[in-house]
């Protein structure tokens, strides 16, 4: 785990992190203790060095816990542990203004993109695989640190014609992500670990 913080916060860009801080709540929530994940982030801080300190910030935004984050950046400050700007101000990051449906005639299984831009000016796009014949759930999904327009340009330039392509409303996007990720994680309940089930954190 320290070697794969370390190696994050050396990346100059915020998916690396981002992508551990998600991996390292998804184990925490996957626990029975509602309080598992607070503990775990405060234990990383616990540690006194500079890279656990940035999980745990990362951690901690990700929970949208506003008081944890606080808690967290303040004992970084204490610490004398600097910070990425974008990693400071995560909590500022605007979504992009529309999102993007990537579906087929039979709608069976569509793909929702979102995008939005880490302070600094990063991107990051989220394309979350939907299952509709399964009650709306998410089985899939993949995150990019591109924007949302040069990931659905991709898949345009791949010319698949059973592929249509149609920009939605991102409260549509919102709402409809929020229902189909609000059932179970299939993959905890068949005791499988997989890279989605360690994105969902970061998605959701």
């Amino acid at each position: 785990m320290a070697s794969a913080l370390r190696s994050a916060v050396d990346s100059p860009t915020p998916g690396p992190l981002l992508v551990t801080a998600s991996m390292l709540l998804a184990i925490a929530e996957g626990g029975s203790d509602p309080a598992a994940t607070r503990t775990v982030i405060r234990g990383l801080t616990a540690w006194g060095r500079p890279e656990f300190s940035a999980g745990a910030l990362a951690m901690a935004t990700l929970t949208g816990d506003d008081g944890l984050r606080r808690e967290v950046r303040r004992d970084a400050a204490d610490g004398g542990h600097p910070l990425a700007r974008w990693l400071a101000q995560l909590h500022r990051s605007t979504p992009a203004p529309r999102a993007v449906e990537l579906s087929t005639v039979f709608r069976d299984i569509d793909e929702l993109a979102i995008g939005v831009t880490v302070p600094g000016g990063h991107a990051l796009t989220a394309v979350v695989r939907v299952d509709n014949e399964m009650g709306v759930r998410a089985i899939g999904g993949a995150v990019s640190g591109q924007s949302l327009d040069a990931v659905v340009q991709q898949v345009v330039d791949d010319g698949d014609p059973d592929v249509r392509v149609r920009d939605i409303a991102l409260a549509d996007a919102r709402v409809r992500l929020a229902d189909a990720l609000r059932g179970p994680d299939l993959d905890l309940l068949r005791g499988e670990t997989t890279p989605w089930r360690q994105l969902r954190p970061l998605v959701a």
